[in-house]
C-alpha cells in the first residue's frame, strides 16, 4: 500500500494593499448618490485598464472610499533596507476539519515549533524542517465545530457513534494513511460539515456534545498561549538586558 505524499505548506511574504478605479466614462454604473463617509472619485483621472475600472464599478459601485493618511505610515528612512520577512498566516492543524480529512495530524504545538525551526513528523512518515526560522507564524483552524473531526475518528469519544461519522474512525491511524483512503478523505470533506449541521438542526446530534470538544481543544490552546507568553517574556527580558540605557 502507497503511503500519502502531501508536500508541507510552503511559507510566504505577502505584501499587501488597496487598490480601487473608477467606471469608464459614459459608464452610468457610478452615477448613483456617494453614501456617507466615501470620497466621490468621478473626477480622478481614469485608469490605464478600462477592464480593471468596469469591474470596479461593478464590485464598488463606481465609488472609492476614503483612507485617511494616518492609516498607512510609510517610514522609509527607518528601514532603508525594506527588510523582507517571511511567514505564514494561514495554517490549520488537526483540529481543523478540512486539514484532518487530509491527512494532518500536527496540533498547534507542533505547528509553532515547525515556524520556530524544529523538525516535525510528516503524515507520509519523514520528518519535515524548514531551513530558516520564519519571522511570523499564525494557527488560524477553523472556528465550526473546532476538533469534532478528531473526536469523530477517535473511536472512544460519543461523538464516534454518530451515524454519518462511521468512515472517520481512525482515518489517521498508520496504516490507513495510505492513498486508498484518498475517496474517505475526499468524502469527509464534502459530508461533514453539512451532515452534521443537519444533524444539530433536527436533533438527532447533540450540539452542546460538539461544543464541549469544543472547549477541550480551547483549554488546550490556552495553555499553549500560556507557553508563548513565557518564551516571549523570557526573549524580552533578554533583549531589555543586551540594550545599553542612554
Amino acid at each position: 500500500m502507497q503511503r500519502l505524499t502531501m508536500a508541507p505548506v510552503a511559507a510566504v511574504c505577502l505584501a499587501l494593499g488597496g487598490c480601487g478605479a473608477e467606471p469608464p466614462a459614459g459608464d452610468d454604473t457610478g452615477s448613483a448618490a456617494v453614501p456617507a463617509g466615501v470620497t466621490d472619485t468621478s473626477t480622478a483621472p481614469v485608469p490605464d485598464t478600462a477592464a480593471a475600472a468596469q469591474t470596479a464599478a461593478r464590485r464598488f459601485g463606481g465609488v472609492q472610499l476614503s483612507m485617511p493618511p494616518d492609516v498607512i505610515i510609510a517610514n522609509p528612512a527607518r528601514n532603508g533596507d525594506r527588510q523582507a520577512l517571511f511567514g505564514d498566516l494561514h495554517i490549520h492543524t488537526t483540529y481543523s476539519f478540512d486539514a484532518f480529512a487530509f491527512g494532518t495530524i500536527a496540533t498547534p504545538d507542533d505547528a509553532y515549533r515547525y515556524a520556530q525551526g524544529e523538525a516535525i513528523r510528516h503524515p507520509a512518515g519523514f520528518d519535515v524542517q524548514l531551513r530558516a526560522p520564519l519571522d511570523f507564524y499564525a494557527v488560524t483552524d477553523h472556528a465550526m465545530f473546532l476538533g469534532a473531526v478528531k473526536a469523530a475518528a477517535d473511536t472512544e469519544s460519543d461523538f464516534s457513534d454518530a451515524a454519518h461519522v462511521q468512515g472517520l474512525h481512525n482515518l489517521n491511524a498508520v496504516e490507513n494513511l495510505t492513498l486508498e483512503s484518498l475517496p474517505d478523505r475526499v468524502k469527509a470533506f464534502s459530508t461533514f460539515l453539512p451532515d452534521t449541521l443537519r444533524g444539530v438542526a433536527d436533533g438527532s446530534i447533540d450540539g452542546e456534545m460538539l461544543n464541549d470538544i469544543a472547549r477541550d481543544v480551547d483549554r488546550a490552546l490556552a495553555r499553549l498561549e500560556s507557553k508563548a507568553v513565557r518564551e516571549m517574556s523570557k526573549i524580552l527580558n533578554r533583549i531589555a538586558k543586551a540594550v545599553k540605557p542612554i
